[in-house]
C-alpha cells in the first residue's frame, strides 16, 4: 500500500493539491499505513469501514508530545488526507468501493485563540527585524502585508510581482485557501514597505535569478515557500519578550479583532478576510469582558 501512497502523492502534487499540501498528507498517511499494518491489513482491498471506525477512537486516544491530545484540526488533516486516498483508489480502479466515506470530521469549535496579539505588541513586533540586511526588511514587509491584508502564509508565498499594483494600491490575492481569488485594497504605509522591497533587498535577493517572477524570495532568489513563511515568524517569536503566540495566523487573528472593536462592519471585515460565509467571519463577534465593560460604561443609565 506505501507504493500506492507514494503514486497518490505524487499525482496529487500535479493536479488539485500543490507539491506542499502532498507532502502535508505523506506524514498522515503514513500514521494510517502503520495503523493498518499492527492490525496485519496490508492490501488497500482488505479495508473495511470497521477499520476507519477503530482508526477515528485511535486518534482520539494519541498525544502529543507534552502528552495532550491532538486538536481536532489536526485529526481533520488526517481524515482528509486518507478521504482523498481512498477516492483516488475509487477513481484508478483499485477500489470499487470506498470504505472510508462515513468517516467524519471530529466537529471543530468555532472560536479564535485566546490572548490576541495587541497593536502594540504588533508593533513591537515590526520593530524586531534588521531592516539594513535585505532578509530582514523583506520579512518586516511580509509582517506588515499580513496585519494590513490577514492573507494567509500560503497566500503571502504564491504572490508574483504582477499581484502586487504599487499604482492602484490593489493586491491580487490568488486561489487562496478556498481556491478563490480576489483583490484587497492597501494602505499607504504598507504600500511604502512593499515598493521598497521591490525595489531594493529583493533586487538583491535575485541577482542570480532575475527572472524570478514570485514577489518575496529567499537568500537564493527563489520562491519562499510557506513552510519558510511561518519559520521567519517563529524566528522572531523566539527573539521576542511576548508571550503570546507570533504566527501569520495570529496577525490574521489580530487585524480582524482590531478592525472590529474599532467598528469595522462585519460585512466588510468577511470581504477583507475572503470568507465565503459571514457566520464564519462573526466568530469575530465573541467580545471579552474588556469590550462589555466598556458598552455598560457607554450604555447604562446610571
Amino acid at each position: 500500500m506505501k507504493k500506492l501512497i507514494e503514486r497518490h502523492l505524487k499525482s496529487a502534487s500535479g493536479s488539485s493539491l500543490d507539491a506542499s499540501s502532498a507532502e502535508c498528507y505523506r506524514p498522515k498517511l503514513m500514521r494510517f499505513l502503520t495503523f493498518l499494518e499492527e492490525k496485519g491489513i496490508e492490501s488497500a482491498k482488505k479495508v473495511t469501514p470497521d477499520h476507519f471506525d477503530d482508526f477515528a477512537q485511535y486518534m482520539t486516544e494519541l498525544q502529543k508530545e507534552n502528552g495532550k491530545p491532538l486538536a481536532n484540526k489536526t485529526i481533520k488533516l488526517h481524515y482528509v488526507a486518507v478521504r482523498n486516498f481512498f477516492k483516488w483508489l475509487l477513481r484508478i480502479g483499485v477500489l470499487e468501493v470506498d470504505p472510508s466515506s462515513e468517516l467524519k470530521n471530529p466537529k471543530l469549535p468555532d472560536t479564535i485563540p485566546r490572548n490576541l496579539l495587541t497593536p502594540k505588541e504588533i508593533e513591537e513586533t515590526f520593530d524586531l527585524p534588521d531592516l539594513s540586511t535585505a532578509i530582514g526588511f523583506r520579512d518586516r514587509t511580509i509582517m506588515e502585508l499580513v496585519y494590513a491584508s490577514a492573507i494567509h502564509r500560503s497566500e503571502v508565498s504564491k504572490l508574483d510581482l504582477p499581484d502586487v499594483d504599487i499604482e492602484t494600491e490593489l493586491l491580487l490575492v490568488r486561489g487562496g485557501k478556498h481556491k478563490k481569488d480576489g483583490y484587497i485594497p492597501l494602505l499607504p504605509r504598507t504600500i511604502h514597505f512593499l515598493k521598497e522591497y521591490r525595489d531594493g533587498p529583493r533586487v538583491i535577493l535575485t541577482k542570480k535569478k532575475p527572472k524570478e517572477i514570485a514577489f518575496f524570495v529567499n537568500r537564493r532568489g527563489g520562491r519562499l515557500d510557506k513552510d519558510s513563511v511561518s519559520q521567519l515568524f517563529r524566528k522572531y517569536a523566539k527573539d521576542s519578550k511576548i508571550e503570546k503566540e507570533i504566527s501569520a495566523m495570529s496577525f490574521r487573528h489580530a487585524i480582524a479583532t482590531h478592525l472590529l472593536q474599532n467598528g469595522m462592519g462585519i460585512r466588510h471585515i468577511q470581504r477583507l478576510l475572503l470568507h465565503k460565509k459571514v457566520s464564519t467571519t462573526e466568530i469575530y463577534t465573541r467580545v471579552t469582558p474588556v469590550d462589555v465593560l466598556r458598552q455598560i460604561q457607554k450604555f447604562h443609565p446610571r
